[in-house]
């Protein structure tokens, strides 16, 4: 930084010098211009220059901000101030095995009890929150050669493993709703759907797109491989970025939480708040103390701190951009300035010219403004 600091100084201080060596002094006293048309043709082509790479810099930051939304959307219509996310898990505690569920479904009812909670919501995976996916390889009536065909041919390529791999999703009832990551057609989780009753799938869009193009999901039998095809399609869920909001739309089905045998040490509530959710991070963590003592809470964070810190690269990106694009307009703004005011100050005594033959201020301004919009373009 100082040696550019140093030729900047001798670049653009010396080069001025040595140009007002070469004047003619019997030139100037006689036109009263100093200077020649070649000094002010080497001003307006840096201060264009200037500009240049100012507009690059203004482009850059409105890019980034574009790429910034468009990742943000990846999660649907969460509104991630809104929704909070708490992931308990009971690993390493006195929680006897087997006794999970009986501790997790008391938490949440606690947290539904919590003023300012408009619903909840529990799962064991959450967008942005939890790598820990599931993958199983998918059983759909048709496509069984696929089972055999590792290249999936004549299928588009997939982010998953093979081309019947999905990831695997369980969620109480309400889980659509309460996150916002909406479904496209059917019906969520009901009470209904417990353990000995018709075992039920939601699939996201990506899997409906590309296993039944052309038909209704809703009410086709699936399964995975190695099983019945017992399940029953009953919604379709939109496509949502579970582990990277840069990544593909995975494929997804979702299963009841209640028609799992067992649930595991993890576990992730989805809470629904009136206001800013996270104004409430403390009374549910003290909630979820109050249910269960035992049970280590990981974290309670707001949806949106999760997106922020996942977008975090390109928002200091985006800052960056920006500072240096203002800074940057800033610089060609006052050289422009500057150039402007040095050609017109020579030029006074053509202006007193061209006003004593009739030229009003606004010919002179015009006249002016053409030059400064010429070096801008």
């Amino acid at each position: 930084t100082a040696g550019v600091a140093v030729i900047c100084t001798v670049v653009f201080g010396g080069l001025p010098a040595i140009r007002a060596t070469r004047l003619d002094p019997v030139v100037d006293l006689r036109t009263g211009s100093p200077g020649s048309t070649r000094s002010s043709r080497l001003d307006r082509g840096l201060i264009a220059i200037q500009m240049a790479l100012a507009l690059v810099l203004v482009a850059s930051a409105g890019l980034l901000g574009t790429t910034l939304r468009n990742l943000r959307s990846g999660i649907g219509d969460m509104l991630p101030d809104q929704l909070l996310v708490a992931e308990v898990d009971s690993a390493d505690t006195t929680i006897p095995k087997g006794s999970e569920r009986a501790v997790y479904d008391r938490i949440l009812e606690r947290l539904r009890s919590l003023p300012g909670v408009s619903s909840v919501a529990g799962t064991d995976v959450m967008p942005l929150v939890y790598m820990g996916f599931r993958k199983r390889m998918l059983d759909i009536p048709g496509f069984e050669h696929l089972a055999t065909d590792p290249a999936g041919i004549g299928m588009p390529p997939g982010i998953d493993e093979g081309p019947l791999g999905s990831w695997v999703i369980y969620a109480t009832p309400g889980f659509f709703a309460t996150t916002g990551t909406g479904l496209a057609a059917g019906r969520e989780f009901s009470d209904a759907d417990v353990a000995g009753a018709q075992p039920v799938v939601i699939i996201s869009e990506a899997i409906a797109r590309q296993f039944f193009a052309g038909r209704d999901p809703i009410g086709q039998r699936m399964g995975f491989q190695g099983g019945r095809r017992a399940l029953q399609v009953i919604g379709v869920a939109r496509d949502v970025k579970q582990t990277d909001l840069r990544a593909a739309n995975p494929r997804t089905v979702y299963l009841a939480r209640a028609q799992r045998r067992n649930d595991e040490d993890r576990f992730i509530y989805a809470m629904r708040t009136s206001g800013n959710a996270a104004d409430l991070a403390p009374s549910a963590r003290a909630a979820i103390a109050g249910a269960e003592p035992e049970v280590f809470i990981r974290s309670v964070l707001p949806m949106s701190d999760l997106v922020a810190l996942s977008v975090s690269r390109e928002q200091a990106l985006r800052t960056v951009a920006v500072v240096f694009s203002v800074v940057a307009v800033g610089l060609a703004a006052i050289g422009l300035y500057g150039v402007l005011a040095f050609q017109v100050a020579t030029r006074t005594r053509e202006i007193g010219i061209r006003m004593a033959l009739g030229a009003d201020r606004t010919n002179v301004v015009r006249m002016v403004m053409r030059q400064s919009i010429a070096v801008v373009t």
